[in-house]
């Protein structure tokens, strides 16, 4: 027989953790619907709230979510610990992003100039690089991905700031409703793969920097752009002129892969590492010279390829960069 006594604790120890939880997404940028969606043990935002608040329900119930709480903890952790052995702090993505938002995020009330444009190919560093910037600037930052499957409604976009579930369904009120949340608290809003974003979405964009306090960082790869030289999109350009504080272009700097390599071994010599650096490029560019791999992604994998328990040598890791050419595409 359950007793009160029972009920209340695993409500309270559930509870608890799903409160490390929105305290996590939070840190990270995430609504809790980001969270939920990232993470589909938790259950929808709904519930998570409800959990958060404490949830009525049998001890059976209770401790079946708390498993699944309690997975969900252990494999954020997990993820953390990873993050912190293998992203580099010292990449130029990161660096320029950096320095834009710096800027962008020190702009008085009233400047409209509220909008970076990130370009960069795929696997380059730009959600790593916001990754960074978002552990460092904590709630200040909110990140959202535009999906495709929005096909341009401004509500999707709307809902993703409102945190999904909670966005009314007239345009007009859920635009009001985003933009008061976006005046409640100051906030960078950095959308990933902003790419998928079209005329009409972007237009809200526009008039949420021009109707809120907040910014907005748009990182994509170059086709955003050259979606705005169509003439469809002429209301939209507004955002690259007026509204635009910085466009900034990220790919592979040449001292990354140095960076990065030493960032993962730090008893790594600097000459060792260079020589690798330089391997690395011949074997991407076919020559000598210092041209460069356009992402960061064969760089990881030769890193995740060596043998920790081995002396890490310029012959050996040019061995595991030889032996991932096939992984290049040429």
């Amino acid at each position: 027989m359950q007793t009160i006594k029972e009920r209340t604790e695993a409500a309270a120890a559930l509870a608890a953790t799903a409160q490390r939880l929105a305290d996590y997404a939070k840190s990270v940028g995430w609504t809790e619907k980001k969270l939920c969606d990232e993470y589909p043990d938790l259950g929808d935002a709904r519930t998570f709230r409800e959990i958060k608040k404490g949830y009525d329900a049998t001890v059976e119930t209770l401790q079946r979510h708390a498993e699944n709480y309690a997975a969900v903890e252990a494999a954020i952790k997990f993820a953390a610990s990873v993050a912190e052995r293998t992203l580099c702090h010292n990449l130029s993505a990161e660096k320029k992003l950096m320095a834009a938002i710096k800027k962008l995020t020190s702009r008085p009330d009233g400047d409209n100039r509220r909008v970076v444009i990130v370009e960069g190919q795929p696997s380059v560093g730009k959600t790593t690089a916001a990754d960074i910037i978002a552990s460092r600037y904590g709630s200040r930052i909110m990140r959202i991905e535009a999906l495709q499957v929005w096909n341009d409604r401004p509500n999707a976009l709307l809902a993703a700031i409102l945190g999904g579930d909670r966005a009314p369904q007239d345009q007009l009120a859920a635009f009001n409703a985003a933009a008061a949340a976006l005046n409640a608290s100051r906030r960078c809003v950095i959308i990933d793969e902003a790419h998928h974003l079209g005329p009409r979405t972007l237009n809200t964009v526009k008039a949420l920097v021009n109707n809120t306090r907040s910014e907005f960082v748009l990182m994509a790869i170059p086709t955003l752009l050259k979606k705005l030289e169509f003439k469809n999109w002429e209301e939209s350009r507004q955002i690259i002129h007026n509204r635009l504080s910085d466009k900034i272009t990220l790919k592979v700097e040449p001292g990354d892969p140095v960076a990065y390599f030493r960032h993962r071994f730090p008893a790594l010599d600097e000459e060792t590492a260079n020589a690798a650096a330089r391997e690395m490029f011949k074997v991407v560019n076919g020559a000598v010279a210092f041209a460069f791999p356009e992402n960061m992604s064969f760089v990881v994998a030769v890193a995740d390829a060596v043998n920790p328990d081995e002396p890490i040598t310029a012959k050996t890791l040019s061995r595991i960069i030889n032996d991932h050419k096939p992984q290049i595409k040429q």
